[in-house]
């Protein structure tokens, strides 16, 4: 952990840690939307079992720093709770205030706050949100008559897997396809700031910055 340490500047007042590098570039773009990226700093750590040691790694300076607020994310994949719990375990090993739910402020100085996408308790990961904000884009159609002709040819694509498939599926309709999921979302390629799908994502930067609606 010393090296992570190392290469880590907490630097901001307000502190988002995601799971890796396709959601901090996502979150970057969502934070400079909402006009929030002076006032929040989005790190990353390498997926799950990762948040603790990065928590462990940052822990001194977060506190020597006098962070206001500390947001964790994460996907869900096919544990919800799982995931949850991850989070809380993180929080509390480290001395932090461990939030009774998603989106739900606790303690101070740092006060703490989570989320797991893709939101409502719900199993998944940040693409489903992806997918779900371009829903009536025409491509989706598209992509779902693929995904058919897959099944069809008896090729499957894990469950697992399956919203990651289709979003790289979806990406291929855009002017430069081969863009990553973090990459799309600073093109502009995934409507952040426009419908429902990313309104609790919303919601958490905005509690990061002290806002509370």
């Amino acid at each position: 952990m010393s090296r992570v340490r190392d290469k880590i500047r907490v630097q901001k007042a307000n502190l988002l840690l995601v799971e890796g590098g396709e959601d901090q570039k996502l979150f970057w773009k969502l934070t400079e939307i909402l006009g929030l990226d002076r006032s929040v700093q989005v790190l990353r750590y390498p997926g799950r079992g990762g948040v603790n040691g990065l928590l462990g790694a940052i822990e001194a300076d977060i506190r020597r720093r006098g962070v206001l607020r500390l947001g964790v994310t994460m996907d869900a994949d096919d544990d919800y709770q799982g995931a949850v719990d991850e989070i809380k375990q993180a929080f509390g090993a480290n001395g932090f205030a461990v939030p009774d739910q998603e989106l739900t402020l606790a303690g101070s100085t740092p006060e703490t706050v989570f989320m797991v996408f893709p939101g409502g308790g719900r199993e998944g990961m940040i693409e489903d949100l992806c997918l779900e904000s371009v829903a009536g884009d025409a491509a989706i159609s598209c992509v779902d008559d693929y995904m058919a002709c897959l099944r069809i040819h008896d090729i499957e694509i894990s469950e697992k897997r399956l919203s990651k498939a289709r979003a790289h599926a979806f990406l291929a309709s855009r002017p430069e396809p081969d863009k990553s999921i973090g990459e799309a979302a600073q093109a502009g390629y995934w409507h952040l700031n426009r419908g429902t799908a990313f309104h609790d994502a919303r919601r958490l930067v905005r509690l990061l910055v002290g806002a509370r609606q």
